[in-house]
């Protein structure tokens, strides 16, 4: 039986929780597949028409990524913050299974 809980002034029926967590579960599974059939167009190296979508080969791009663990080091910690910016970063759910799918069955 799915308990209720009170966050923020609102009820939350515990259910809610488990719906998220098969859909989660859903996603993953689609995920799978999805990087699967995506793998299969990177190896064919070229885009693939269907009738109503589209799979468009991109070739591999260089990208660049500063250090900076060493920056930091080289120039100082002070300098560093002056020249950063904050970034609020946004709230998150993480989802994990309370009981497998064999025995939720």
């Amino acid at each position: 039986m799915a308990k209720a809980v009170q966050a923020a002034s609102v009820t939350i029926d515990a259910a809610l929780a488990d719906r998220m967590g098969a859909l989660y579960a859903q996603i993953a599974t689609m995920q799978a597949e999805y990087d699967s059939l995506k793998a299969a167009v990177v190896t064919h190296g070229a885009s693939i028409e269907g009738a109503r979508f589209s799979a468009d080969y991109v070739s591999p791009s260089v990208a660049w990524a500063l250090d900076t663990k060493a920056i930091r080091e080289e120039m100082g910690e002070a300098w560093c913050n002056k020249r950063s910016k904050m970034q609020n970063k946004a709230a998150s759910v993480r989802m994990r299974a309370l009981i497998t799918t064999q025995a939720a069955e």
